[in-house]
């Protein structure tokens, strides 16, 4: 809930603007705050959840500003009443709307621009939206090329199983994950979240505008961060992490060299707070705090003035030695040993000849532990008191003497203990003491002259809790540049965590309910109070408090969202959405994807969808509109509801969509009929040509009755028609042909009559000449016709201009028909020529044979053209059937047809002239194998 407190009217901005939960004043501008992170991240979370309202000015005009509005954009106004509701995106220029709902029955809205009329929102240039069986595609030229994608924005693509959000967002690759404008994920599990985001290799991350991550598993979080190599991470505006397994952290913080942090660049440092103080060890790689260092410090001035306390020690020390050393020179002039196993000499430097021994009270000395000396003439060796009392008894005349010397002795045996217990060695090559013997604390080396003497040949010390050995000057200054060291790094680091607890004022966190951690497994990002994204597996994405991604490569984004464990690859977005199948997507407030529905989406608050590989833009109750839509061009396009009416009005009579979205069956007239489909249309149309084809037929038995076939061919190699019917056809209704030389005209029986009379006439002129009575016989050519012309009526009296069929030698070319004659005196008749007789009939003969054959191949010509008509007629009526429910503007259309072993194909063309198909113009032709060709055009108006 975002509780809006206040509306201040903003005189600069001209429009108002509120202060609410989710705002924060900041200057003159208007923070937001979002989960914790990079500000970019939070920005992209703010954006995805869509059950929270980002604080946005109010135009003058609105009256509420109601929950769960979501305004996207530079200089967006977003107002809403109890009646719409909608987001709007894009700038103050031109607003871009995004999921509008309309007023009362709560459609979808989707444009490229929108204005707001009123409650009720207008939109135009609608994005074009693409869905198949495993794919999602949402804006104008939008590409979802492999299954599982998600493409959402104009220009966007998406590969397998990725995800692209924005205008021109490329997630080409597999399972990446690519929001904002211009963001490319071209790396396998690759995340590019920003305007420009670039994340190009494996695993990669890239959160914020421009941020580029091109290193394998690298990391690029903030506005212009750069991850170049393998592990990789760069975290602030401007970081740049170049360098292999290194990381920048802060503004403009660059890395120098491979596994190194840094917060910063050869001219800016920070400091690096509130670290908890590391474990302090030889095997140690924690980091350890400026507390640490400082109590090191102390502890090194501590050694330090320990140091210079034990250097004057040691100077005093020192010349306190020079003064024994010059003391031991001496001393080692009067005091020697040649060997461990040796003798001792006294004064071998002295020149004297007395060896005094007496103490420094002038006592003299007892000389003890002294061997037994040889005792001879040549012996130099001294005397042990045993002898000097075995001489007594002998010698003790020199008892005086002898007191004097022991008392000598004695004093410089006490003089030898003295320098002992100052200067002693434990062995020859062991420890040499210093005041061993002496009570006091203070070496004092100074020389005669009270001069400081430096002591040197000392070993290193051993530097550890409770040592007492004396440091080199080598040692200390090493401790003091690693002293110096560590000041400069602990004000480095000072500096660069000051810089971030300077930047980390523009990211907050909300006070959190459970207060648990988040959980994220490999490769998986989880932000937010009780945020879960799958430890157990890979790439899981849980943005938002409470929001679970339990699935494999699994992304929730939202308060409570959640992708089941079995919804691998499922995606999330808003409050308390869910997705329990594999490759589900949920977009909206409350929106689900239930079990069983493998692929399916859910788009907008509270859609549930219930079937596999399908897209719900409600539920059983709430149902939307998809609307601003461009028109599908490919078979997998939508198809809009002005294509749908342009496909309907092509069917003509009257077919469209009403306002309700019922179709408005169309009315044809189809032979004198109202048909109400266009299957009733066509029967009405097919029984047509049913009778027509049967009328076809009944021609061509007809023609088949009149015509008969023949087995063999003539052997002169002329075709015949021969004619049907057992006893053969009379022909009728046959105009007079040609009778000359050369024709091929078919001749009539009353031309044959003509000629037959005028045969008669000259053979019976022959007989009477040749008998010589007045009675003309029968004539033997009589025997020509048949006995039908018994009863034909009488022929016509020829006429001057009827032509006869054969020349008599000197007989004229037409002579009048006999007439009846009256009784008259007989004349002479002429000689009657046999043979020429007979090659007239012959002639006659083949004359009428050939008459016949010609109408036979007439007849049989006429019957193939019979036939290739109708193979003509069947391939136009299959060219137009097939280019009549045609839903275009150009129509091409082709058809074969076959009839009795003759063939023809038709071509047409026909071009819709106005968008409502009400006018039309059509070009068709056919042709045959023998070259018959028909042409047609034809025009159709309906109104």
């Amino acid at each position: 809930m975002n509780r809006i407190y206040r509306r201040i009217w903003n005189a600069a901005r001209q429009c108002w603007v509120v202060a609410s939960e989710l705002s924060a004043p900041r200057g003159k501008r208007s923070q937001l705050r979002g989960l914790a992170g990079a500000p970019s991240l939070a920005t992209c979370a703010l954006l995805l959840a869509a059950t929270e309202a980002i604080a946005a000015p109010v135009p003058s005009h609105c009256s509420t500003l109601e929950d769960y509005a979501l305004s996207v954009g530079v200089g967006v106004n977003l107002c809403i009443d109890d009646t719409t509701r909608g987001p709007a995106h894009g700038d103050s220029g031109g607003r871009r709307l995004v999921g509008q709902l309309l007023t009362m029955d709560r459609n979808v809205a989707q444009a490229a621009t929108a204005q707001s009329i009123a409650s009720v929102q207008h939109a135009a240039s609608a994005a074009s939206t693409g869905l198949e069986d495993s794919i999602v595609q949402l804006g104008r030229y939008a590409k979802a090329e492999k299954e599982n994608a998600v493409a959402i924005g104009n220009y966007a693509r998406a590969s397998l199983g990725g995800v692209a959000v924005g205008r021109n967002a490329v997630s080409s690759g597999d399972r990446s994950l690519s929001i904002g404008e211009n963001s490319s994920s071209a790396g396998l599990f690759g995340t590019a979240v920003g305007n420009r985001a670039d994340a190009s290799a494996l695993g990669s991350v890239a959160v914020g505008y421009n941020a580029v991550a091109v290193g394998t598993f690298s990391v690029s979080l903030g506005d212009g961060t750069r991850a170049e190599k393998r592990g990789s991470m760069a975290f602030g505006h401007g970081a740049q992490s170049i360098h292999e397994g290194s990381i920048a952290l802060g503004e403009n913080a660059s890395t120098f060299d491979i596994d190194q942090v840094s917060f910063g660049d050869s001219s800016r440092t920070r400091k690096l707070v509130n670290v908890k103080a590391g474990l302090v060890a030889s095997d140690s790689s924690e980091a350890v705090t400026g507390a640490q260092l400082f109590a090191t410090d102390q502890v090194a001035h501590d050694a330090n003035d320990a140091a210079q306390l034990a250097n004057v020690a040691a100077s005093d020390a020192l010349v306190k030695a020079d003064v024994a050393l010059g003391k031991t020179s001496v001393m080692e002039g009067l005091i020697r040993q040649d060997a461990v196993g040796g003798s001792v000499r006294l004064g071998a430097e002295n020149t004297g000849a007395v060896l005094d021994l007496r103490n420094k009270s002038n006592a003299n000395r007892k000389i003890t532990g002294l061997a037994a000396g040889a005792v001879g003439s040549s012996s130099a060796e001294a005397v042990t008191g045993a002898q000097l009392y075995s001489t007594d008894q002998t010698a003790r005349s020199a008892d005086t003497s002898a007191k004097a010397a022991v008392v000598s002795a004695n004093s410089a045996l006490g003089k030898v203990t003295e320098l002992q217990g100052l200067v002693m060695q434990v062995s020859p090559t062991g420890a040499v003491r210093l005041g061993a013997e002496n009570a006091g604390a203070t070496l004092d080396v100074k020389n005669k002259s009270a001069g400081k003497r430096t002591i040197t040949g000392v070993a290193d010390g051993a530097v550890i809790n409770g040592s007492s050995d004396a440091v080199t000057g080598n040692q200390l200054n090493a401790t003091n540049g690693r002293v110096t060291a560590a000041q400069q790094d602990i004000a480095a680091a000072a500096g660069r965590l000051s810089a971030i607890e300077q930047a980390s004022r523009y990211v907050a966190v909300g006070t959190p309910v459970d207060d648990e951690k988040a959980q994220a497994g490999r490769l998986g990002i989880a932000m937010g109070d009780s945020a879960f994204a799958a430890p157990t597996k890979d790439g899981a994405v849980a943005l938002g408090s409470y929001s679970r991604a339990e699935g494999e490569d699994s992304v929730a984004l939202g308060r409570a969202a959640w992708v089941q464990e079995s919804a691998r690859r499922g995606f999330a977005l808003g409050s308390r959405s869910v997705v329990e199948e594999a490759d589900g997507l949920a977009l909206g407030a409350g929106s689900s994807v239930t079990k069983g529905s493998v692929n399916a989406v859910a788009i907008g608050a509270g859609s549930v969808a219930k079937e596999s590989s399908t897209v719900s833009f409600g539920d059983d109750v709430l149902q939307r509109r998809l609307t601003n839509l461009a028109r599908g061009t490919a078979d997998h396009n939508a198809t809009t509801v002005g294509q749908l009416n342009g496909s309907l009005a092509t069917l003509g009579g009257g077919a469209k969509l009403d306002a309700n979205g019922n179709v408005t069956a169309p009315t044809y007239r189809v032979q004198n009929t109202d048909q109400r489909t266009v299957g009733s249309a066509l029967t009405v149309l097919d029984n047509a040509v049913l009778r027509t084809t049967s009328r076809v037929d009944g021609m061509e038995g007809q023609l088949r009755s009149i015509f008969q076939d023949t087995s063999t061919a003539r052997a002169d190699g002329f075709n015949q028609l021969t004619l049907a019917g057992a006893q053969g056809m009379v022909i009728s209704n046959v105009a007079n042909g040609l009778i000359a030389a050369g024709s091929r005209e078919a001749v009539n029986g009353g031309q044959l009559h003509a000629v037959q009379q005028q045969l008669n006439g000259r053979i019976d002129g022959l007989e009477q000449r040749v008998e010589g009575n007045g009675l003309a016989p029968q004539s033997r050519a009589m025997a020509l016709a048949s006995t039908e012309q018994e009863a034909a009526a009488p022929t016509p009296p020829a006429r001057q201009d009827d032509k006869v069929v054969a020349d008599t030698g000197s007989a004229p070319k037409s002579a009048p028909a006999p007439q009846p004659k009256a009784d008259a005196p007989e004349s002479p008749k002429p000689q009657v020529d046999t043979a020429e007789l007979e090659k007239m009939l012959a002639r006659a003969n083949d004359y009428s044979d050939g008459i016949a054959r010609e109408v036979d191949a007439r007849l049989n010509k006429m019957d193939k053209r019979f036939n290739r008509m109708a193979a003509m007629s069947s391939a136009q009526t299959a060219m137009a059937m097939n280019t009549a429910g045609l839903a275009t503007y150009n129509r091409l259309g082709a058809g074969v047809g076959y009839a009795e072993g003759e063939s023809a194909m038709a071509v047409g063309y026909q071009r819709v002239l106005n968008d409502k198909g009400s006018a039309t113009f059509s070009l068709n032709g056919a042709f045959t194998n023998s070259g018959e060709r028909s042409m047609g055009v034809g025009v159709g108006i309906g109104w």
